[in-house]
């Protein structure tokens, strides 16, 4: 297992806020991590929903052969838009819960919303999505 300084990231408010989000969408059905394929597979899925990774990670990457194809890496395409897009198009009862979770799963800690903020998110004040 990893420790966060291997992959130069920071223990944080932030962090918690990211496995938080995680939590909750994994109680909905869904995964953001799953455990399922390898490690490539599970990392592109969540930067596909989070979006490129910080750029302290790039010796991580480099680091993780030959379990990840290191050219996708170089120069990463992830389409968040159309990564939401598609998860609201099956899901379209929940398009609250899926902002909010949108705002915790953001791969970039200084993106993510404060816990304040999303304490006022409207996920939370109109009783939530129905399902």
């Amino acid at each position: 297992m990893l420790s966060n300084g291997e992959i130069g990231s920071v223990w944080s408010k932030e962090a918690d806020i990211w496995a938080i989000g995680c939590i909750m969408h994994q109680l909905k059905g869904e995964y953001v991590l799953s455990s399922w394929g390898n490690l490539q597979t599970q990392l592109y899925a969540a930067l596909c929903l989070g979006g490129e990774p910080p750029k302290d990670w790039s010796e991580f990457l480099k680091s993780q052969k030959p379990g990840l194809d290191t050219e996708m890496w170089e120069q990463p395409v992830f389409d968040t838009a159309k990564a939401w897009s598609d998860k609201l198009e099956s899901k379209p009862d929940r398009e609250t819960f899926l902002d909010l979770i949108r705002k915790m799963v953001t791969t970039q800690p200084s993106d993510r919303s404060q816990i304040a903020m999303l304490h006022s998110h409207r996920y939370f004040s109109n009783g939530s999505d129905s399902e």
